[in-house]
């Protein structure tokens, strides 16, 4: 059985030199800003744990660190090469087709690899799309169809991966919590814990771009 852990990651809303004069204007305007600002960060970073992320937990601070979906990858699905290639990357998608995966493939990768992809004379764009509120690009492949999503979380690499394998657990939803005055400052902690899970581990497939 696939098993994760769920991260907690967390950030505080604050504004300075408020406390005395809490109620003057504009005070309520900064600290929302801020908590936008913070809110934005916090999403960034759920992006890149869940696709980076390394699964392990801290003795010292008791602190757990959640896998994220490039370390949940059957060995046997990540293909590497010198360069990204039509070759390998129509390996890659096979890889999710000998699986019997292939029926929803959803392709993660940087702009420039995307750029490169376009060259490769084996796939044809379809359609533009929506996912989850994502815009997509459909292009049809030997092995199907894939959807494919730019990131600029990974860097010469990409992945792809059937979402109908894939659980989100929540252990905390996000939400944000005011704190109390401390000195001068007001604060809003806003906090998230979750983990994705991939329910078979070759229900997905990497490339990477590995030194000759």
């Amino acid at each position: 059985p696939m098993s994760n852990y769920c991260e907690l990651i967390g950030a505080t809303a604050s504004v300075s030199n408020t406390a005395q004069n809490s109620s003057a204007i504009g005070i309520n305007d900064l600290l929302a800003k801020d908590v936008d600002n913070k809110t934005k960060a916090i999403k960034l970073k759920i992006e890149d744990r869940l696709i980076n992320g390394v699964k392990s937990y801290d003795s010292k601070t008791k602190t757990y660190y959640t896998a994220g979906i490039l370390e949940q990858i059957h060995t046997d699905n990540r293909v590497t090469h010198s360069e990204f290639t039509e070759d390998k990357f129509i390996e890659t998608i096979e890889k999710l087709y000998n699986a019997g995966a292939g029926g929803n493939m959803v392709c993660f990768l940087p702009a420039r690899m995307k750029l490169k992809l376009n060259q490769f004379t084996q796939f044809q764009h379809f359609a533009k799309d929506k996912m989850a509120g994502v815009d997509v690009d459909v292009y049809v492949t030997p092995f199907g169809s894939v959807n494919f999503v730019l990131t600029e979380k990974i860097v010469d690499k990409l992945f792809i991966v059937n979402p109908d394998y894939l659980e989100l657990g929540e252990l905390i939803p996000f939400h944000g919590q005011v704190e109390p005055v401390s000195g001068s400052k007001q604060s809003i902690y806003l906090e998230w814990q979750g983990g994705l899970k991939l329910l078979n581990a070759k229900a997905a497939a990497s490339f990477s771009i590995v030194a000759a």
